[in-house]
């Protein structure tokens, strides 16, 4: 789904950077909450779903789910072509 959007903005649609940026953001600190199937280190990486204030969804859900982090990984790695190609290089190298 994400990747979509990244698809979109790529082709013209620039109104989406804050929603890529904001993306981004929530990406790296929910990668950090501990939630039911770990932590960052024990296999937290593959949580499906989290609540929408980024702290841990602890209701029943399929666990674990493998695709997240490839899903997640395309997407950005999207962005980090288009951030290269358009010489904003610094953006992606500093992390804002």
């Amino acid at each position: 789904m994400f990747k979509a959007l990244v698809d979109m903005f790529k082709n013209g649609d620039t109104g989406l950077l804050t929603v890529i940026e904001e993306y981004i953001s929530a990406q790296a600190y929910i990668q950090t909450v501990s939630n039911p199937s770990g932590g960052l280190s024990s296999g937290g990486l593959g949580e499906p779903k989290f609540n929408v204030d980024e702290t841990a969804f602890t209701g029943s859900w399929g666990r674990p789910q493998r695709d997240g982090p490839a899903l997640r990984a395309t997407a950005l790695i999207s962005f980090g072509q288009w951030l290269i190609v358009s010489k904003r290089s610094q953006i992606s190298e500093s992390g804002s």
